[in-house]
């Protein structure tokens, strides 16, 4: 599994047009237990004030900015932060940045935003391809699930919940709509029948209905949270895809907000 991912902060990788997606993609790392690092030629106090415009600073375990020589710093940067190549990528858009992270034992992962072609790129043979962040998410998200095509999926379970901002709309239950589909730990034709060797998703359901319930949050992005840390802590899950539907604006179907997790 893939613990950390250095990213070659250069201006065409992180440009304006791409920040929303760093943003983005700074925060799935953070949510899939993921630490990330900077690799960078640019000055430090720039940086650090392009980061932490963005809030983005809190992100970074560490920070390596001014180098010059990205060989040896991946080097130093794996030796001073114990990390193991194995589980390491390096994100650039150079060619040399590429060589760099083969010759470290580090993952490379080439993203098509640089002043190196296409052709160059594969070329030198990266581990993987990307075109946007967006691409090496999804990635991650689906790496080494063996079991893909297994799944259980509870679909529109019906909770009620005080939720809300104002605390009018705090006075009485309104209805949710949960979805959750997860991944158990065993695949099943492992189960050999035995109940015990599953989750039992009637219990997941009742759970779900028990923390919706007993909600104090306003939001519903701290409730999807809140049942998904459940979910992972009291039940053999090793992939969980939640989504909560609330019935708020006159002219939507619903609003909903939707997180995965993975162990």
């Amino acid at each position: 599994m893939i613990k950390n991912i250095i990213l070659d902060w250069s201006g065409t990788l992180v440009d304006d047009l791409a920040l929303s997606a760093v943003v983005a993609f700074c925060a799935f790392s953070a949510t899939s237990g993921r630490r990330l690092f900077v690799l960078s030629t640019i000055e430090e106090e720039h940086f650090e004030y392009q980061v932490a415009r963005h809030g983005i600073r809190p992100f970074f375990t560490r920070a390596y900015a001014g180098v010059i020589d990205k060989a040896h710093a991946i080097h130093s940067l794996l030796t001073e932060n114990d990390l193991s190549p194995a589980e390491t990528l390096l994100v650039g858009d150079m060619v040399y940045v590429m060589e760099a992270a083969r010759n470290s034992g580090v993952l490379a992962v080439a993203m098509l935003t640089g002043l190196d072609p296409v052709e160059r790129l594969v070329a030198c043979e990266p581990d993987l391809i990307i075109r946007d962040f967006g691409s090496l998410q999804r990635v991650l998200e689906t790496a080494g699930q063996n079991y893909s095509d297994e799944w259980i999926e509870i679909a529109d379970l019906e909770v009620k919940s005080k939720i809300g901002v104002s605390e009018k709309e705090r006075e009485c239950f309104q209805r949710l709509l949960v979805c959750l589909r997860f991944q158990i730990e065993a695949r099943f034709r492992d189960l050999q029948d035995g109940f015990e060797k599953t989750v039992d998703y009637a219990s997941v359901a009742a759970a779900v209905e028990d923390i919706a319930e007993a909600n104090k949050a306003q939001l519903l992005e701290t409730l999807v949270s809140n049942i998904a840390d459940s979910l992972m802590e009291r039940f053999a899950i090793r992939r969980l895809e939640l989504e909560l539907k609330k019935f708020i604006l006159p002219n939507a179907r619903w609003v909903s907000v939707g997180e995965v997790r993975s162990c």
